[in-house]
């Protein structure tokens, strides 16, 4: 399911209540072109992607979770894993968040083996 909420106390805890599953989340503005071009996108995938949790955070509601986070410019799509961020890109890229999405549970294994 999609999550939204404003407050650094409970994006920490949805981070680590996630455990070992892939969090993507989308960081985006109501005002922003690209970021609502994108997000219908967004919304499908939760569906086809059932063990990824995804999440949307409205940059100007939750601008500390945004500061926390080095969010510069929107979108931009943060991927976590073991409440770490292990990737994260800034442009709506459809083909980059299915390619991650895919791996679920597995996604970006073999890159905590390279670091």
């Amino acid at each position: 399911a999609i999550e939204i909420w404003g407050s650094m106390t409970e994006f920490q805890a949805e981070l680590s209540n996630a455990g070992s599953k892939l969090i993507v989340v989308d960081f985006s503005a109501t005002w922003c072109g690209p970021c609502k071009m994108i997000k219908p996108f967004f919304h499908s995938m939760v569906e086809k992607y059932p063990d990824v949790v995804f999440i949307e955070i409205d940059v100007d509601d939750a601008q500390d979770v945004a500061s926390h986070c080095d969010v510069k410019c929107m979108p931009t799509f943060q991927f976590y894993k073991n409440n770490e961020k292990v990737f994260a890109f800034r442009f709506p890229a459809k083909h980059v968040l299915s390619v991650f999405c895919r791996g679920g549970p597995n996604a970006f294994s073999p890159l905590k083996d390279l670091i």
